[in-house]
């Protein structure tokens, strides 16, 4: 594993087989990977930022396209 420079606990707001947007006070661009986990289950990818953008109420959200193969299958209960 790598080194963990920020660590921020968050909630998805939007899940598909390839990614998911999640709400962030992270200062995170386009073209950055980070590590995802699910709390308390046993989903990890590493995800690759593909949009970052201010929403309506004024909170940070992120889209995340899951890398190294991996689906949201899991967590759909599809897998």
């Amino acid at each position: 594993r790598g080194l963990v420079r920020r660590e921020e606990l968050t909630v998805a707001e939007n899940l598909g087989l390839g990614g998911v947007r999640v709400r962030t006070t992270l200062d995170c661009a386009q073209g950055d990977i980070l590590s995802l986990r699910e709390l308390g289950g046993t989903f990890e990818s590493r995800v690759e930022v593909r949009d970052a953008w201010h929403g309506p109420d004024g909170v940070r959200r992120l889209n995340l396209k899951f890398l190294d193969g991996r689906t949201a299958e899991p967590l759909l209960g599809k897998g």
